[in-house]
């Protein structure tokens, strides 16, 4: 699902380049729970003054580039996978939702990921504790992953 984002742009995870690490992972959501925890607004408020200040779009060869919050929520493996799906979607667009109130006006990209990455052993309740989370990447939608490099998290 693309947010802020006119359809017909081609806009797709494989048209984004997304370099570095994540700006932010939230993880510790409840289990079979999309909201946020109070836990999560203090590192979410540390990003808007980045998030505020990285313009809509550089100067690239060949034409603008612009700049795409991706934003993919994870799951544990318990539960079906069809709902793990929808459910880490919903805590992506859950984080995106918080962003835009705030004031963020970059085009977002919110995907559910599932239980496709695990982050720590799915066998603990710390593990699957940090599985349920949420990462944020500026991304550049407009150049090919051979193309030029954009500095740590496509902040240009």
């Amino acid at each position: 699902m693309y947010l802020g984002i006119q359809e017909g742009l081609g806009v797709t995870a494989d048209t984004l380049v997304c370099p570095g690490k994540a700006l932010l992972r939230l993880d510790g959501f409840a289990s079979e729970d999309y909201r946020l925890q109070f836990r999560h607004y203090k590192p979410l408020n540390d990003i808007l003054p980045t998030l505020l200040g990285t313009p809509a779009t550089v100067p690239g060869p060949g034409g603008a580039i612009a700049h795409v919050l991706s934003i993919q929520g994870y799951t544990d493996t318990t539960g079906p996978e069809t709902m793990n799906k929808g459910l880490s979607r919903m805590r992506a667009a859950e984080v995106a939702r918080f962003l835009q109130v705030a004031g963020v006006t970059l085009p977002v990209s919110v995907d559910g990921m599932g239980p496709t990455s695990l982050f720590g052993d799915n066998k603990t309740p710390a593990g699957r504790s940090r599985n349920r989370c949420v990462e944020i990447r500026i991304c550049a939608f407009g150049v090919s992953p051979g193309g030029p490099t954009l500095p740590r998290g496509g902040i240009a």
